[in-house]
């Protein structure tokens, strides 16, 4: 079961490049530091910002932190509430994007047109998020006093698109250990105008998972 969203009857194909911005781990690379650092935080607080906002949230304050974890702050529901950002990404894929922008003599490699892609089954996709719920099950987030812990995975993967992720994410609960609240958010959607958000069910399940 998922937790309260708006509902999205909007059934697509199976794979359509157009639900992917070219912002992403393997969309749009920059070379150096300093400017990776840079995009890093901004790519974080899109990310957080659509899972706040696809996922219903009242929230304020949205800001990157200097120091990481969490990677953003914010006040969520009248809550302060610490935000780490991770992302859901095909190995294969990401190191293709890596070969290619190692061998680009370019400052900026546009989107790649991918000849692989996974085809995520319901279960590796189950399997995948709760590892990285596991993964970042720290506890050791500098900065403020949060009263509340918020994951957000993004993923921009090519065959997860949101009618597949929402039948996979149907009836299932997750162990969030350390977290309040865990979102699972898509890149913008052409056919809703929006960044597809899934809040996930906990199971209640007590630290440590």
């Amino acid at each position: 079961m998922l937790a309260d969203t708006p509902e999205d009857e909007t059934e697509e194909p199976l794979f359509d490049p157009a639900w992917s911005r070219p912002a992403n781990s393997y969309g749009t690379f920059r070379r150096g530091k300093d400017t990776e650092a840079i995009d890093k935080r901004l790519e974080e607080r899109g990310f957080a910002e659509d899972a706040l906002s696809g996922g219903g949230f009242e929230f304020s304050a949205l800001r990157s932190c200097e120091v990481d974890p969490p990677d953003c702050e914010a006040i969520v529901d009248g809550t302060f509430t610490g935000i780490e950002v991770t992302e859901l990404v095909e190995g294969t894929t990401l190191a293709q994007a890596r070969e290619a922008l190692r061998r680009s003599t370019s400052d900026v490699l546009p989107r790649l047109h991918l000849r692989e892609y996974r085809e995520w089954t319901r279960e590796d996709f189950l399997a995948e998020v709760q590892a990285l719920i596991k993964k970042k099950n720290l506890g050791n987030w500098k900065g403020g006093a949060y009263q509340r812990h918020m994951l957000v995975i993004h993923t921009d993967e090519m065959t997860l698109g949101p009618g597949q992720v929402k039948r996979f994410l149907d009836g299932e609960q997750f162990a969030f250990g350390f977290f309040s609240d865990v979102v699972v958010v898509l890149s913008y959607d052409p056919h809703t105008q929006t960044p597809p958000a899934f809040r996930l069910v906990s199971n209640r399940a007590q630290r440590p998972i």
